[in-house]
């Protein structure tokens, strides 16, 4: 397979052999506009998360881990629907990225980018507000060291045309409330 015109630029190596897979290259070609997703293809929503990588941590010590989370994110959603459906595409795109990397925090947050964004919903979709709290604080717990990592990337995510970033700083603000509260134990 050829590479496709990217319409953003390659920095690491690491990154032209990601673009490079075939799998890849599939799954970011698939999608029409929707809502929250207005872009179309997934391409083209990598192209906007990247735009905000480089605006908001661009000398950022992460920005290299957070380019790869960006270009992997949402490049699966297709394929896990053909797997199973209501199946995790965040699950079969961390598969796909062991192929290419290795650090436990960026398979984290690929994995489960979602996660914070589906409890936040599940409240304006009808569902109580304390299982949503309750799913948010597990997600928190289960990121542990990787949640700056995880809120830099949610953020470049959810600042893009057609998203809000309401459910960004719901979660953020049970991230420091759980932070001040561990504080509390120690002292």
């Amino acid at each position: 397979m050829t590479l496709l015109p990217l319409p953003f630029a390659l920095e690491t190596a690491v990154e032209h052999q990601i673009v490079a897979d075939p799998e890849w290259q599939r799954g970011v070609l698939w999608g029409t506009p929707r809502p929250g997703h207005p872009e179309g293809q997934v391409l083209h929503h990598i192209q906007d998360v990247l735009q905000n990588v480089d605006a908001v941590f661009g000398n950022h010590p992460q920005r290299e881990q957070l380019r790869q989370i960006a270009l992997i994110h949402d490049s699966f959603k297709q394929q896990a629907r053909e797997r199973v459906p209501k199946q995790s595409h965040g699950l079969v795109a961390r598969e796909f990225a062991e192929k290419y990397l290795e650090e436990t925090a960026v398979l984290l947050v690929i994995e489960h980018h979602d996660d914070a964004y589906k409890a936040y919903r599940s409240i304006s979709q009808g569902g109580n507000e304390a299982d949503a709290i309750q799913q948010a604080k597990a997600l928190i717990d289960l990121l542990a060291q990787s949640i700056d990592l995880f809120l830099a990337f949610y953020w470049c995510d959810s600042c893009v045309p057609g998203k809000t970033a309401v459910h960004y700083h719901w979660f953020k603000q049970l991230t420091q409330a759980a932070s001040c509260s561990e504080g509390d134990q120690t002292t």
